[in-house]
């Protein structure tokens, strides 16, 4: 059954805001708007990106989804903003910014392009954008919330024709009543192209309090088409990745933030080490993924009353009727909403509307049932993947397997060309010892892809271990469902000898008679003399 997601602001935001990222064309690729009265587009989004930091308190949550907020700074233990209400809740985006200092946590230290085989060409800050920052509240445990840096990579010139680059890493902040303070929760990273455009129709975004029914409400407001970055008078337009490109980020990041990432990279590399008491250093690369999208015209014609029915709450601006025009239905990428895309396959002729370049990594707030995969005091692992629609949980561990399943559309574009999928793991060796409860010695991985019908496809796959981290792929299979699983085994240590050693004993060759030589012996010990009438010496015995 299709969930139902139908938070109004959130739909708003994401017509406004979110975006399918790069094709073969300079300006990215996104799904079309010229959606004509008696149709409507039903595709998969990705995530949403947050594009600027905020602080509200929030009350009046409805069962819908819907709710009411308000703006607020440091005023958390009075008013409208008290945090003990238990109608009341926190949500903040924190929008990470450059590290100013060298103990400054919670801010992007470095970020980077190289090609496959290159060194990494570290970015030139260029400068933040102008939205709206919060102060640090250092006696609630709120760091400071900044705005997106802009950068430009000497020599990685993307297809928009400039070499700047957006990386936009928002953590998500919540508040703890038992221990009365903030807490990270949550995080996601991606990295845009861009080029910069001017107009007076770009408005920054403004957060506001309005009076309604006596009571403070939030206002938000902004506005700019297919923008990744926005401010007054300029927006961040995205574009296309160049060929043959690897993005680095290196991000200090509160050590709350743990369990599992997923994400849009191939080839990924993740290192995590202890920046302070309260933070880890992650440093994230991988080459952006290639993903082929999914979009189709919905009409009256085409569906049945129960496929309306599910359009006309998925998604887009569910308060609107379907089929008026202009309008799109979605479910996200990564809720792994199969269903939902098998659906309208047939209308889609089971090919990619188009292809897009995406570079991506968020936690994952699900748990799992296996106490091995839920340990959220560190991180664990991240699974990647360029499928259309994924499951963007933590993997499946049943019957000694790790299983993950992706769909997408069978073909490309032209609609000849196989859809060629990607998949990579990286996870703790000790994770993976855990789940098999193995050794210390090492682990080997049988990766296999299985077709909907059970069959197993043909696919490349790699394995190997290295500074603690076990790394698994598998590519060039195709869709519509697979399912790729990931069987890990070692060799058992060998069984001792059940048979006890006696203590070796001297051999002694005692020369006969006639041969010229005696042989004298003192305990273990020989003694060869030259001459039938030699005497033994000392304490040695003629044998």
């Amino acid at each position: 059954m299709k969930r139902q997601r139908t938070v109004a602001i959130l739909a708003l935001a994401i017509l406004s805001l979110l975006i399918d990222l790069p094709s073969a064309k300079a300006e990215a690729w996104r799904l079309p708007t010229d959606v004509k009265v008696g149709e409507e587009l039903v595709g998969a989004e990705e995530s949403y990106v947050p594009t600027r930091s905020i602080r509200q308190v929030v009350f009046d949550v409805k069962s819908s989804g819907n709710f009411q907020g308000r703006v607020c700074n440091m005023e958390y233990d009075s008013g409208d903003c008290d945090l003990n209400d238990a109608n009341n809740d926190f949500r903040g985006d924190s929008i990470l910014g450059v590290c100013e200092t060298a103990t400054e946590a919670n801010c992007i230290e470095s970020f980077g392009l190289s090609t496959s085989r290159g060194e990494v060409v570290q970015g030139t800050y260029l400068r933040s954008v102008a939205t709206p920052e919060y102060a640090p509240i250092p006696s609630k445990g709120l760091p400071a919330f900044k705005s997106t840096p802009l950068f430009s990579v000497a020599g990685f010139t993307h297809l928009g024709g400039t070499t700047t680059y957006a990386p936009i890493v928002s953590t998500n902040f919540k508040w703890n009543r038992t221990t009365k303070r903030f807490y990270a929760s949550s995080f996601q990273a991606s990295v845009f192209p861009y080029t910069e455009r001017s107009s007076s129709m770009f408005y920054a975004p403004r957060h506001e309090n309005l009076d309604v029914n006596g009571r403070k409400t939030i206002l938000y407001a902004g506005s700019g088409e297919n923008c990744v970055w926005l401010e007054a008078g300029k927006c961040g337009t995205p574009q296309d990745f160049p060929e043959d490109v690897r993005v680095q980020l290196t991000i200090r990041l509160s050590n709350e933030i743990a369990g599992w990432f997923r994400g849009r990279l191939t080839a990924p590399n993740i290192v995590v080490t202890p920046f302070d008491s309260a933070n880890n250093k992650i440093v994230i690369a991988g080459e952006p993924a290639t993903v082929a999208r999914f979009g189709a015209i919905a009409t009256k014609e085409n569906t049945t009353p129960e496929e309306q029915r599910i359009i006309a709450g998925t998604g887009g601006n569910p308060s609107s009727a379907i089929f008026a025009g202009s309008g799109r239905r979605y479910s996200f990428s990564h809720w792994g909403d199969f269903g939902w895309l098998e659906m309208f396959r047939d209308i889609a002729k089971d090919t990619a509307i188009g292809v897009s370049r995406v570079w991506n990594v968020s936690t994952i707030d699900g748990i799992s049932t296996n106490a091995c995969l839920n340990d959220k005091s560190r991180l664990l692992g991240i699974v990647t993947t360029n499928a259309t629609v994924y499951d963007g949980r933590v993997p499946d561990f049943v019957d000694g397997e790790l299983s993950y399943r992706v769909a997408g559309m069978h073909y490309l574009p032209d609609g000849k060309t196989l859809a060629s999928g990607t998949y990579d793991m990286v996870m703790r060796s000790d994770t993976a010892r855990c789940l098999y409860k193995f050794t210390a010695a090492p682990i080997t991985a049988n990766i296999s892809v299985l077709s909907a019908t059970g069959t197993a496809q043909v696919a490349t796959t790699s394995t190997g271990e290295r500074d603690g981290w076990l790394y698994l792929s598998a590519k060039n299979f195709t869709f519509s469902t697979p399912t790729i699983k990931v069987k890990l085994s070692q060799e058992a240590p060998s069984a001792p000898s059940s048979q006890t050693s006696e203590v070796a004993k001297p051999i002694v060759t005692v020369e006969k008679k006639g041969s010229g030589r005696i042989v004298c012996l003192k305990g273990s010990k020989s003694l060869t003399l030259k001459g039938n009438k030699s005497k033994c010496p000392k304490g040695y015995k003629r044998a």
